[in-house]
């Protein structure tokens, strides 16, 4: 559960043998607490006593949350029924009890602290090396995760669970500290955020906005919506596309272009996986299966859908016109191929 010993040791070398001379760029990846390794993760002699106790004396605080529908229980609504009619992820079933799904939760929880320790030694090393106030830190994630919420585990949905997920960014020169922001950011601004803060142009055909102005407690004129996609078509998994505004949000669902039970016709090759997905887009969205509909300001754990209710038939009709306008906007004529012509020595590097 702690990371090893050697790599926490060991993580900090770039650090010492960079160039003093030149600006560096350190990324660290972390597995955990994905569910491939704290599904399977056994206590060692040598880990810490905090990871023997930690957490396990505060079961009781982990509780099973407010939309929480145990696997015998579900009936309605459709999205999780149809999640489990077929070929599922295994590693998931731990929420289908409150048993398991709380003891997911202690170890998932213990990982965290892990990596939380881990961190914390690399930002020591900084401040040893005496490097720390010239260093901008970014931590943030590639994806939430369900712990049970509307009777589901895993992360390819599109409801809030999945989508939000932790952003914390650092600049010791930024005078504003703790300084929280509630508009809508994506993992796509930390590209051009990154650019930014080190003083580089930012090209014009990036996707996302730096970040930068918001940091500094600026007043911004911000992203109104967001484009949201789950194309995965795989192991039951729904493809689904949406919309996400600050009070709304829409989702759509396609109907199935293969047998969820069928593993041999899952793409799990890079080129028949592109080539499906470019195929799958559907514009006009004659496949969609069904639709749903949030009031993120009344109903934000998102129980109540209204895509079926008279009384929002307008919004829903314009959340389909607009997403329709912005699938068709994002895609390209004829799926028109864009090779990245690499250099034969960058080429021989990723055989």
């Amino acid at each position: 559960m702690d990371p090893q010993a050697e790599f926490i040791e060991s993580a900090h070398y770039p650090l010492i043998y960079r160039d003093k001379d030149r600006p560096f760029c350190m990324c660290v990846t972390f597995n955990l607490p994905h569910d491939a390794g704290t599904e399977t993760m056994q206590l060692r002699e040598t880990d810490d006593d905090i990871y023997k106790t930690l957490y396990r004396d505060k079961a009781s605080l982990f509780n099973p949350p407010a939309t929480y529908i145990a696997y015998e229980d579900i009936k309605e609504p459709r999205l999780p029924r149809d999640l489990y009619s077929g070929k599922y992820i295994p590693s998931y079933d731990y929420v289908k009890t409150p048993e398991s799904l709380r003891e997911r939760q202690i170890r998932i929880s213990q990982t965290i602290t892990g990596v939380d320790r881990f961190i914390g030694h690399v930002i020591e090393k900084l401040k040893e090396l005496d490097i720390y106030d010239n260093t901008i830190i970014i931590f943030s994630t590639d994806h939430g995760i369900h712990h049970g919420e509307h009777g589901i585990g895993g992360k390819c949905f599109l409801y809030e669970e999945d989508l939000k997920i932790p952003m914390i960014i650092f600049d010791p020169r930024n005078k504003v500290k703790n300084h929280k922001v509630k508009e809508m950011v994506v993992v796509e601004d930390l590209a051009p955020t990154v650019l930014d803060l080190v003083g580089l142009d930012i090209p014009n055909h990036m996707q996302g906005n730096s970040l930068k102005a918001l940091m500094s407690g600026q007043e911004v004129v911000w992203r109104d919506e967001i484009l949201l996609e789950q194309m995965l078509d795989r192991q039951n998994y729904p493809k689904s596309e949406g919309i996400r505004t600050k009070d709304w949000k829409y989702i759509r669902y396609f109907k199935r272009t293969e047998d969820p039970n069928d593993k041999s016709s899952l793409k799990w090759a890079i080129d028949d996986y592109t080539e499906f997905l470019l195929n799958s887009w559907d514009p006009e969205y004659k496949n969609v299966a069904y639709e749903e509909l949030y009031d993120l300001v009344n109903d934000p754990s998102e129980i109540t859908n209204l895509a079926s209710n008279s009384e929002y038939a307008d919004i829903l009709e314009q959340f389909r016109n607009r997403i329709s306008g912005l699938i068709k906007e994002f895609s390209r004529p004829n799926h028109e191929e864009r090779i990245l012509d690499l250099p034969r020595t960058a080429r021989n590097n990723f055989k």
